[in-house]
């Protein structure tokens, strides 16, 4: 894969996920791209990914989304990254600031994303919520 697509990759995940821009998700997702997030159920199709995304603006302000480290292998992509964002909604909101820390595996056809899978801190970002307890 290019240097040319990665760049343009790093610049769609950084427009949808620093400025709520989900358009930047058009050119580089396939429209049935499947997003698995255990624990969570996937998310399938462009348009349920671009959802998901201005789901997250609803809930979360002064979103910070930093890509650390991107490595593109053949048709594979694997993207390191800290998302940090304020809580204003769901369960219900807390105000409190939260960081999520994580790795995305990206697998790429004919220039386009058709599969997703991201493995973050979760427990960690649910305890930052208050909704599980600290472990001791």
């Amino acid at each position: 894969m290019s240097e040319e697509l990665k760049n343009k990759f790093r610049r769609a995940l950084e427009e949808a996920w620093n400025k709520g821009n989900t358009d930047a998700m058009n050119e580089l997702y396939a429209a049935d791209f499947v997003y698995h997030r255990p624990p969570f159920a996937d998310i399938e199709g462009l348009e349920a990914g671009k959802q998901d995304v201005e789901n997250t603006f609803t809930d979360f302000s002064d979103i910070e989304f930093t890509i650390h480290e991107m490595v593109m292998e053949g048709n594979t992509t694997f993207t390191r990254f800290t998302w940090r964002a304020k809580h204003k909604g769901q369960y219900p909101s807390t105000g409190k600031d939260v960081t999520l820390v994580g790795c995305a595996v990206s697998h790429w056809a004919n220039g386009k994303v058709i599969e997703n899978w991201e493995f973050s801190d979760y427990l960690g970002y649910y305890t930052q919520l208050g909704v599980i307890p600290p472990i001791e």
